[in-house]
Formats: C-alpha cells, structure tokens, sequence
C-alpha cells in the first residue's frame, strides 16, 4: 500500500506511517554493511536537506501571500523552526480507544 506523492486525501497520520516504514526498511536492509550503512546515512542527510529547503520555501510563499494563520490540519512552524522541534503525535492513539482493559489496567493487544 503506497501513498501517492502530494496526496492531499491521504491523512498526516497515513502519510507519516508510511514514510516512517518505508525509511525503516531500507535501514534494516542497509545496517548489516558499512558500506550500505554510509550510503543510508548520506541519503538521510541529502533527504534532510531537501525537506529543510522545501519547508522554508513553503513558509516563504505563506507569508509573501500574506497567509498569517496555519490551517489546523498543519503544524504550527515558523522559518526558524527546524523539522526536528515539530511534534510528531501517536497516529494509532484513535485506535485503542475502547480496548478492553486486563486486570492491572493495561490495554490487551
């Protein structure tokens, strides 16, 4: 199951799983090697980078149109706000409401 590229249909939660997979994938596959563990690492930065860049572009074009608030379905960023400080919030909380509980009250799975 794949998420199409600036599907805006798809939900922040979807598209973060499926990133979040498809990078720990490729981890898994790249770790048992030095080699593919640099490759990996490189890749990560250069990726990195180009969100950065992205993300400033982004900003930039809000505030040249004069868009002073962010739609609520958005992070709340400004242009000094590295992609690291942006708080990623559990996509699957939705899913154990309701879940019957043990003995010691913990969740059973």
């Amino acid at each position: 199951q794949s998420v199409t590229c600036g599907d805006t249909k798809q939900s922040k939660a979807m598209k973060l799983n499926h990133m979040c997979q498809e990078m720990t994938r490729l981890a898994c596959r790249s770790a048992p090697f030095n080699e593919t563990y640099v490759a990996y690492m490189e890749g990560v930065k250069y990726t990195s980078e180009k969100v950065e860049a992205a993300m400033k572009n982004v900003m930039l074009n809000r505030a040249s149109r004069g868009a002073t608030m962010v739609a609520s379905n958005e992070p709340e960023v400004n242009s000094d706000t590295h992609l690291s400080q942006i708080k990623i919030l559990d996509p699957n909380v939705s899913q154990t409401k309701g879940r019957k509980k043990d003995a010691k009250g913990k969740e059973k799975v």
